[in-house]
């Protein structure tokens, strides 16, 4: 995809060639696209790259359904809700249903980076329509961050995480060159 500045001059703005390159085989891809992108039995990234992703809804709702941003939006917050809800009602079978809650947070999220190049592509006023949208989106992914992670301590279930090493957490100001440790010296 072309990153060149907007008609407006403003870097990281739409591209001003972007459509020029559609085909009518990418339009009626559009749906299979985005179908795959947000498929919610696959826990590893999709095939199908966030640029791609953003296109196609693009594409969609400029040419044939102006309420697919909006569906997708309450799809997802539906399915967010409906696992919140499974795992809060049924102790017994919560375990998997935190795996299953926390790989569809990492599609959420990889849903929420294709609607923000969305945005790019898109001029005003739809891009302001859109840009709030897309924002509320992804205020409500962090909530349900959150909610997971409530879940997670508040209940006291047994799933291992990974955390980062403490020096990690250090600015590389505070590192010393050769200190194996990552700390300054106190002399």
């Amino acid at each position: 995809m072309n990153n060149s500045t907007s008609s407006t001059g403003q870097p990281g703005g739409p591209s001003e060639l972007w459509w020029q390159s559609v085909t009518l085989a990418e339009l009626g891809q559009a749906t299979a696209v985005i179908d795959e992108f947000t498929r919610e039995s696959s826990t590893p990234p999709p095939a199908v790259s966030p640029e791609r992703f953003a296109r196609a809804i693009v594409l969609r709702m400029l040419c044939v359904d102006a309420g697919v941003l909006d569906a997708l939006i309450a799809h997802a917050d539906e399915k967010s809700f409906t696992l919140v809800d499974r795992l809060q009602l049924d102790a017994v079978s919560q375990n998997s249903g935190i795996d299953t809650y926390e790989s569809w947070l990492m599609r959420r999220h990889d849903i929420g980076t294709g609607l923000k190049t969305c945005v790019t592509l898109l001029e005003s006023p739809l891009r302001q329509a859109i840009y709030v949208k897309v924002e509320g989106f992804i205020r409500t992914t962090i909530e349900h961050q959150n909610i997971f992670i409530s879940i997670l301590f508040g209940r006291g279930l047994q799933k291992p995480l990974a955390a980062p090493l403490s020096a990690s957490f250090l600015s590389p100001a505070a590192r010393a060159p050769g200190n194996s440790t990552g700390y300054k010296s106190l002399k």
